[in-house]
This record gives C-alpha cells, structure tokens and sequence, in this order.
C-alpha cells in the first residue's frame, strides 16, 4: 500500500511539474491586458514570410522590412462586459496617420464557438485560404485600420457592413500591442472550448477586403513572392512553431481554391514551444525513475534486505 501511494505522489509531482513548465510565462503577457485570462498562444517570432517566401514591399513606407506584419501572441481576456482580444505585433507603423495607432496590419480572427452551422470560407475574398471542416467559423472579427474594424457572423451576407457599435480599437506602439474590445452582448458567452483562426495580411485599401496583394520577386507596393499566383495574402498565421501544423505547412498546401487552415485552442501539446514541451517530459521521465527507485527500494525493504 505504501508503494502505491508514492507512485501515486511521484505521478502528482510530475503532473504539477509539466503543468507549470508548459504554462510558464503565459501570467506575464496576459496581465498586461485587465480581465481574466482565457487564451493565450505565442506565436513563432520573425515567421512573417506567409508559406517562407514572402516579402515585405520595397517602398520605405515599409522599412525596415520585418517586424510589422511578424504576429509574436494573442491573448483572450474577459472584461467587466467586454471580451478583450490583444494582438501582439513585432512592431507597430503608422506612416499615414491612422487613428488606431497603426497601419500596416490587416488582422482577421475567425471564431469557431462549438455551436451548429458555420462557414467553410471567408465571408469575403481576402486571406485566400479555406477552414477546417472539424471548426468552421462562426464569428469574425475584421480588425483594419481608418476605421475598418467590424464583427460579423457567418450567417451574414458577404456584402454586410458588419458591426461596428461596441467594437473598439487602440494600440500600445511601446508594446506592439492592437487592442479590441467587443461589448459581451456582441457575442456567444466565451468558452474554453472556443477555437481560433488568427491570419495577419498586409493593409491596403484597394486590395480585396484590405489585403494588400501578391506579386512578383521585387515589388515597391506588392507583397513579393516568385510563386505570386500561387500565395495566399496571409504573411503570418497563428500557429504552432513545430509539428504538422506550423505556419509554413499549412499555408504551402495546394489546392485551386487556397489551402486548408486549422485553429488553435483547447488541449493541444503542440501550441506550446517545443523546448518547453521537452523540458516537460523530461522532468516527466526523471520523476518517474525516482518513482520507480523509491518503490523498488520500499519492496527491498519490506523483503527484509540491509536498509
């Protein structure tokens, strides 16, 4: 009996342990914004290349070329009626005078809720991709600046206005920082089960939906790309930084009508770094040796061997 409940002890620790280590530093970014944390993810930084061959336009609007399309978290908080959606950037322009702060990104966060219904594709041409059909989307909040920000459903028409009543949005150029806040009664009560889809595009008023376009190698106002007519308008997508779901996979599927994305959220080992997840099994794997010598060790004992 006493052998098994130091196993069942050793097993406690070692499950305390993992916890910890996996959700380490997750308390330091979601402080910063008020409310209850619900979600957080960081994002691989300087993965703002789309698929791995995107390029920043060559027009100095854009210097210095990295950094402000690079999405590095995302946060989920809960507000005093108000869910609050933080996007972490590299960096934060605003070359033409934005009243959000910011120009460069062009930021869509597609929900999966967990409630029927649902789309496939984007209510409107812009990222170029399609869904998952284990999640598909049922809110989408459309985050652009001069005054583009709006939320939709899935049961909107493509050519709706969206919400913009209870959606506000600044910036933290000192952080990097893009902050909405949606009034609660815009949306379902939030859930851990909720699923993501966080794309990150270039901005550009004449480009379809606000996403700025892809063309050839060297371009002053084009994303570059030798594969232009195969890219999607996505420079940085949420998503792992390892498995087979990291951003480049994803994006580089083909298909004629743009690859296939997936969300993150819920029980997922693979949204944590992996230097954390192998840090984690590895205390898993000590503690569980420990566990073993101990218990063999109290069987020696109990055989009557020296102590």
């Amino acid at each position: 009996m006493g052998c098994r409940v130091r196993r069942r002890a050793a097993h406690a620790v070692a499950l305390a342990l993992i916890t910890l280590l996996l959700v380490g530093g997750t308390v330091a970014f979601a402080s910063q914004a008020t409310g209850d944390p619900l979600f957080f993810m960081r994002d691989p930084v300087a993965d703002d290349w789309g698929a791995g061959s995107l390029s920043y336009p060559r027009n100095e609007a854009f210097h210095p070329y990295s950094e402000l399309l690079d999405l590095v978290a995302f946060s989920v908080n809960q507000g005093e009626g108000t869910l609050v959606f933080e996007f972490q950037m590299g960096r934060l322009a605003n070359p033409w005078g934005a009243p959000e702060g910011f120009f460069h990104p062009r930021i869509d966060l597609y929900i999966h809720t967990g409630d029927s219904g649902g789309r496939l594709e984007p209510l409107r041409p812009g990222p170029g991709v399609k869904f998952s059909p284990r999640h598909p989307w049922h809110v989408w909040l459309r985050v652009a600046p001069f005054g583009g920000s709006a939320l939709f459903t899935w049961e909107d028409a493509p050519q709706s206005p969206g919400r913009q009543r209870g959606v506000s949005v600044s910036s933290d150029v000192a952080r990097g920082s893009i902050r909405v806040e949606l009034s609660s009664h815009l949306l379902p009560t939030a859930a851990a089960s909720w699923r993501y889809y966080v794309l990150v595009g270039s901005f550009d008023g004449f480009g379809a939906d606000g996403y700025r376009g892809v063309g050839g190698a060297e371009s002053e106002w084009l994303l570059g790309s030798e594969q232009a007519d195969e890219s999607p308008r996505v420079v940085d997508l949420l998503a792992p930084g390892w498995g087979p779901r990291r951003q480049e996979r994803q994006l580089a599927a083909k298909a004629h009508d743009g690859p296939t994305i997936r969300p993150v959220g819920g029980v997922d080992l693979f949204r944590y770094p992996l230097s954390r997840v192998l840090i984690g099994l590895a205390a898993v794997v000590a503690l569980g040796a420990l566990a073993i010598v101990w218990s063999s060790k109290s069987r020696f004992d109990r055989s009557g061997g020296p102590t």
